[in-house]
């Protein structure tokens, strides 16, 4: 259609993100796309963005209600939290309906995780580009703290407490939880070994962080992960199996200082092979090649509201869920 021809040729992107999670990333997103010629604006909320004739919703899961955007296109992009083969924590079976659900909102989803890439549908084309890595910072490296785990450490009902308690009995691990800008790369290049805890009973690649910390030459020590394309476990960063072996572990990587650096470097290497601006050069290809896929806005209204609907009846069961608990001691 007419539109679709003027939207390529001189449209407006607006990137759009309500989570702290994902600012940098929002921010990178808009910077490269207008280097390749887009102009962007970034907005906290899809109200503020609906003027633009793109959207691009980074972090799906923060945007449960998504109004019908007509003559736009609107991409989502979705983070990790799928379940897996053989999880069992009820909240991730959600998180996949749910996912389902609001998919129909968007006209194309982009994945970073290839876990999700491989086991899981979607109802609107899909595409797989990794988060790609970003520009590290020029802090120096320095030996200040044995490990950090930055990140909410209540997530998943707490799950990383324990553990970080575990950590905290054998080393000297820093107390920072969340820090972002200038003070995050500060604490990650003052510590020796970064962790890399699951928010749930699962082996899912939290990519964000894994390719910020190795593009940051971090030597990272994580939970298991089923595929973690492009890095490879034992080259790129080491895992670890319960809070024994991660003792172990931690206890064994402090000590071997030359081999920590080696295998941080390696997975500095891999990631800055995948470097974030290139990943976004891919998501711009994407958004050009629009016209393999947009529908006509009658069937996308369709979908837009079937998946109102779905997400709604999932809203219901979760209320009634949340009564059940406080009524039933």
């Amino acid at each position: 259609t007419g539109y679709l021809h003027n939207l390529l040729m001189g449209g407006t992107i607006a990137v759009i993100d309500n989570s702290k999670y994902y600012k940098e990333y929002r921010s990178s997103c808009a910077y490269y796309l207008s280097k390749l010629g887009w102009h962007t604006e970034q907005y906290d909320t899809i109200i503020e963005g609906k003027s633009c004739d793109i959207l691009i919703i980074v972090g799906m899961a923060f945007f449960p209600k998504v109004p019908y955007c007509k003559k736009k296109l609107v991409i989502g992009i979705q983070g990790e939290q799928l379940p897996l083969p053989g999880d069992k924590d009820w909240s991730l079976n959600r998180n996949l309906k749910r996912f389902k659900a609001m998919a129909n909102f968007y006209d194309l989803v982009i994945e970073w995780s290839p876990q999700n890439y491989e086991h899981h549908t979607c109802p609107v084309p899909r595409k797989f580009i990794p988060f790609g890595a970003p520009q590290p910072s020029k802090h120096k490296k320095s030996d200040i703290w044995d490990v950090v785990f930055l990140g909410n450490p209540y997530g998943g009902n707490g799950r990383r407490i324990p553990i970080l308690e575990k950590v905290h009995e054998i080393c000297k691990l820093n107390p920072e939880r969340e820090a972002w800008g200038d003070q995050k790369f500060e604490i990650l290049n003052a510590t020796k070994i970064c962790l890399n805890l699951h928010q749930f009973e699962t082996h899912s690649f939290e990519s964000p962080r894994i390719f910020e910390l190795l593009s940051e030459g971090c030597f990272v020590l994580t939970e298991p992960i089923q595929n973690s394309f492009p890095f490879e476990a034992g080259k790129h960063f080491i895992e670890f199996d319960g809070t024994k072996d991660l003792n172990n572990k931690i206890n064994y990587f402090l000590s071997h200082q030359t081999q920590r650096e080696q295998i941080a470097k390696a997975g500095q290497i891999m990631a800055q092979s995948y470097p974030q601006k290139q990943m976004i050069e891919l998501l711009s290809d994407e958004i050009k090649n629009v016209s393999h896929f947009k529908s006509l806005e009658l069937i996308r209204y369709s979908r837009w509201l079937k998946g109102k609907i779905k997400n709604s009846v999932i809203e219901f069961w979760d209320v009634l869920a949340i009564i059940k608990r406080k009524i039933i001691p």
